[in-house]
């Protein structure tokens, strides 16, 4: 399992979301569930605080990236372990706070050797630019700059329930 928890504010996210739609070879499906086994894929971001669960597919490894577990309504969703994507869900302001988002990816999973090495460099460089350009809040979560400068100007970061473990950098 990967995993980054991070707090971004609406031109963090903008920032990121350039970044993964200039690489290329990432797109994001919206939501976790989809009516068909072949969810459809965006390119147009949805505005910061919407639409907050979001998946990460890549062309070049999954060009035609299809949900292979379909629940009991009927509906279809990633299988976590096996199918290459990576989970992101979004920050957001929550009652005045900064609530965390993360990605998320269970790498190693899958049934060709070759895709899990590619997913793993995938997973790896989109984490990479994240540490490279966002500092540390605690020993668990990160922080944009955007975001890093909001909250040391008092801005309220959840780092828990909302309401319950909040802070800000000042």
């Amino acid at each position: 399992m990967s995993q980054i928890n991070f707090f971004m504010d609406e031109k963090d996210d903008a920032e990121f979301f350039d970044m993964i739609l200039g690489r290329g070879d990432t797109s994001f499906i919206i939501g976790r569930f989809s009516p068909t086994d072949v969810p459809v894929i965006n390119n147009e971001l949805p505005q910061f605080g919407d639409k907050l669960e979001l998946h990460l597919v890549n062309s070049v490894i999954t060009p035609k990236p299809r949900c292979s577990l379909k629940t009991e309504d009927g509906m279809w969703l990633f299988d976590s372990f096996r199918d290459v994507h990576i989970e992101l869900q979004r920050s957001h302001v929550d009652n005045c706070n900064l609530v965390p988002g993360r990605i998320y990816a269970k790498i190693g999973w899958s049934t060709d050797e070759q895709s899990n090495k590619a997913f793993q460099c995938w997973y790896s460089s989109i984490e990479r630019w994240l540490k490279r350009r966002y500092s540390r809040a605690d020993s668990v979560f990160w922080i944009g700059p955007s975001a890093k400068r909001w909250s040391q100007s008092g801005g309220l970061l959840s780092f828990g329930p909302v309401g319950s473990m909040t802070r800000s950098l000042v």
